[in-house]
Parts: C-alpha cells; structure tokens; sequence
C-alpha cells in the first residue's frame, strides 16, 4: 500500500492509500496501523480515502465477518474523518460495499464507495 497526502479546498487534506495486486485480509490491519501512524491522521480536517481501482480483494464475505471486531478499536478516532473508498471491478465494488454498510450501520461512520477519484475527492471536500 502506498500512503500519500493531498491537500485540497476548504483546507482539508486526505491521506491517500493506494492499492496494488491482491489485498489480503491479514494485510488490511497493518495498513490501518500506518494510516493511523501518519502525522496528519489526528488533524479534524484530515479525512481518508482508499484506491483499490488496482487491486483485487482476496478474500471471501465469510471472511469478512471479523472486519466489524477489527474496526471497534478505532470507532472512536475514526467517528470525525470521511472514508472514501475506489473500487472499479464488481466484486472490488460488492466487498466495498458490503464494509460500507458494515461500518456506517454498526459504528456510525461516514464511508462511501465511489467509482472515480473526483467523486471521491468531492465528497470529502463537501464535508
């Protein structure tokens, strides 16, 4: 995964990973470590977005079920930010959006899926 940030209007910024190749499940937990490791990552004007236009999930809906557990730890740092996720490719799109619905339903969090980089980098500056 690649992290990067960008800056864009209404002063916001966004820590930008990006995704190659297959995404494992063991792997997701790592990542979220760097993302919530990043200097930025604490400002309230600084939200996250998630490319996975090059990546494939590799890994099951059943093995999806242990997502909501994981995040628990993170609701209360995560409850401020908007989560934007990239997903071109249907089942990148359906896993997307099956954690979508998991953590906007179960812990309150402003997450959505999105097709294109500018829909995503809108909605966050919208915020």
């Amino acid at each position: 995964m690649d992290v990067s940030i960008c800056n864009v209007e209404n002063g916001k910024s966004i820590i930008s990973c990006g995704y190659k190749g297959p995404i494992e499940l063991k792997d997701i937990a790592g990542d979220w470590q760097k993302v919530i490791a990043h200097e930025k990552f604490n400002d309230i004007d600084t939200h996250l977005l998630f490319d996975c236009r090059e990546a494939e999930f590799a890994f099951s809906l059943d093995e999806c079920h242990g997502i909501e557990s994981f995040f628990a730890q993170f609701s209360d740092v995560l409850i401020d930010k908007r989560i934007a996720i990239i997903a071109v490719s249907t089942l990148n799109t359906a896993f997307a959006i099956y954690i979508e619905y998991k953590l906007k339903f179960g812990f309150g969090f402003d997450i959505k899926v999105f097709s294109t980089k500018e829909a995503a980098i809108e909605w966050i500056e919208n915020y």
